[in-house]
């Protein structure tokens, strides 16, 4: 049975290009609003998006939306023990973070080797246009290049404000498969003077178009030998709250919520093949930021994503026939400072755990009991950050411990290492725009011990915003 799924197989051959035509890939932290005198920010916004991507564009998963890996696919073969310190090393800042959420019109893009062969990448367009004075429309589109997904979705919105900051919106995705369209109705408010504090609140109807696709119209077997059929109905509920607690704080607060559903996945020359799966999804993300001084701020931050699926087969016997639990959360501080007009340090310091529970209803399934925790952080140093020739230094590291199910993972070796890393980059930012290129030194010794063997990895980013 063929997976219902949207792959992008040029997406590497893009991303070469990217790199080597840019040459310089680049840095967000670059963006006019975070300049003077006040603090850096910080924002899980990023996070939040990432997670919501996950349940939203479920063909966008590295193993198709009908795959026994389960909804966040963590552990593939391509996954090795420093693919979170990758992560850490290429994508943005917590301040460049802040300042890309701020805008409401950039393109930005991040790629960094992973391996001898892959990079891990990631690309994001969005821009708002005023349709009359209270009316706006909103695009934004997403690419993704990761052992976890393989991505390109574009996500458009319609928005009414009122003079008092109340909100309005429609929103939804568009995709090849008409079948696979979601569609979210909000209501909020936000600060119509900065338009930075903001409550938000959606219901969402996910693969809104499914039945009537294929349980109505009608879909030739010729085209999708798979069809699904929701026997209850996918509803999510959203929230993104950014709001000042006092003078000094501010408050964020991201979650979702997609109430537990059931769908059939059958072959349609013969609808008695297939399964029968249970699922449910959720995340939570909250950070407190306390601007301690002028120029200096920090946070407490902590994030948890959970995903549930329970398959059973429609004719007894098989592989389908299992439970699998995936859970992971992470709490942690961060903090940011200006040293001057020319330099900027950040920091921050994190513990995640892991988990993964595969429960077999057959005596061909394999149990997965799997956890781990871990350890990681960054220390980085920003020399001329407003402009002109940018440089940067960081440490980074993740510490990694298996608790148990050590082996039990689709993966080459153990994920149980230390991994310790030094990163320099170097770039240029213009008055909208930064560009930078870097490349990492592999301190713990785990690709030998000549020099050239301690290389680990280029990797690259830039940003701009209109």
């Amino acid at each position: 049975m063929t997976a219902l799924r949207c792959h992008s197989p040029g997406f590497r051959t893009e991303v070469a290009v990217l790199v080597l035509a840019g040459s310089l890939c680049a840095m967000p932290g670059v963006l006019s609003a975070q300049t003077g005198s006040d603090p850096l920010h910080a924002t899980l916004a990023g996070w939040a998006d990432n997670a919501w991507l996950r349940i939203l564009d479920r063909d966008g998963a590295a193993e198709g939306r009908l795959s026994d890996l389960g909804i966040l696919q963590r552990f593939h073969r391509t996954t090795d023990h420093e693919f979170l310190l990758d992560l850490i090393s290429n994508q943005f800042r917590w301040s460049d973070e802040y300042e890309w959420q701020q805008r409401s019109n950039g393109v930005r893009y991040w790629a960094g080797s992973i391996n001898k062969r892959d990079l891990v990448a990631g690309a994001e367009l969005k821009a708002r246009v005023p349709l009359t004075d209270r009316w706006s429309f909103s695009a934004r589109f997403n690419k993704q290049d990761s052992p976890m997904a393989h991505r390109s979705l574009m996500r458009v919105s319609f928005e009414h404000q009122w003079q008092g900051g109340a909100v309005l919106s429609a929103e939804g995705t568009l995709d090849g498969e008409k079948a696979r369209s979601d569609i979210e109705f909000g209501v909020g408010w936000r600060d119509p003077k900065t338009g930075r504090s903001s409550v938000k609140v959606l219901i969402g109807l996910l693969d809104a178009f499914n039945d009537v696709i294929y349980q109505g119209i009608g879909v030739w077997s010729g085209y999708a030998d798979t069809a699904l059929d929701f026997e209850s109905r996918p509803i999510t509920l959203r929230t993104a709250v950014d709001l000042p607690v006092g003078r000094d704080f501010r408050f964020e607060l991201h979650g979702a919520i997609l109430r537990p559903y059931t769908l059939r996945a059958y072959e349609q020359l013969a609808s008695d093949s297939g399964f029968r799966q249970d699922e449910e999804f959720a995340y939570l993300g909250s950070l407190l930021e306390w601007r301690i001084m002028s120029a200096v701020s920090a946070g407490l931050f902590g994030t948890y994503v959970r995903a549930v699926i329970a398959r059973s087969p429609l004719v007894p016997g098989g592989n389908d026939d299992f439970s699998l639990t995936e859970s992971e959360g992470q709490f942690g501080v961060n903090a940011q400072a200006r040293l001057g007009p020319r330099w900027e340090i950040e920091a921050f310091g994190a513990r995640s755990w892991r988990s993964e529970l595969r429960e077999p209803g057959s005596p061909v399934v394999s149990a997965v009991d799997y956890s781990d925790h871990a350890w990681s952080g960054q220390l980085l140093v920003a020399h001329n950050p407003w402009g002109g020739i940018q440089t940067s230094a960081a440490i980074e590291f993740t510490c990694r411990t298996v608790d148990s199910g050590d082996g039990q993972l689709p993966i080459h070796g153990s994920l149980g290492w230390d991994d310790f890393r030094a990163n320099w980059n170097v770039g240029w930012r213009f008055s909208n725009a930064v560009f930078m290129l870097g490349i990492a030194y592999d301190l713990d010794g785990d690709k030998g011990g000549h020099l050239y063997k301690r290389f680990d990895g280029i990797r690259g980013k830039f940003a701009i915003t209109w």
